[in-house]
């Protein structure tokens, strides 16, 4: 998703670059505190591949939602704790948008870092 901007930031704002999650340092990953952004793939891309997950940093027994949206139907859902990775394999074909989500960071006045690790989309043919 490197050559995708996104066309929306509902909230906050997706960094792109290096984070550790479950104890590997990963170099491309979307984080935040917080953030729900939508990029439009228009109907041009088959697949998504990406792993999700809690960056070291956060917070010790509380959770994240993190969720992906494809043209407003949520496909993927899951409360996230730190310590483990979920990899998602979606098929994209006739998506105009997806959304990637991390949501409820600061509970209780945590930081967590929600991370959407090598996001990748396939272009059709």
């Amino acid at each position: 998703m490197d050559d995708l901007q996104p066309v929306d930031n509902q909230r906050g704002k997706y960094d792109r670059g290096p984070q550790s999650v479950n104890g590997t340092l990963y170099p491309t990953v979307l984080s935040s505190t917080c953030a729900t952004s939508t990029w439009q793939l228009d109907r041009q891309y088959t697949r998504l591949t990406v792993s999700y997950g809690l960056a070291d940093s956060s917070s010790s027994g509380k959770t994240v939602q993190m969720y992906i949206e494809l043209d407003g139907t949520r496909k993927v859902e899951r409360d996230v704790a730190v310590g483990s990775t979920t990899p998602v394999d979606l098929d994209v074909r006739g998506v105009f948008r997806i959304t990637l989500a991390s949501n409820y960071c600061f509970t209780f006045g945590m930081n967590n870092v929600g991370a959407w690790i090598d996001p990748v989309v396939i272009k059709a043919p």
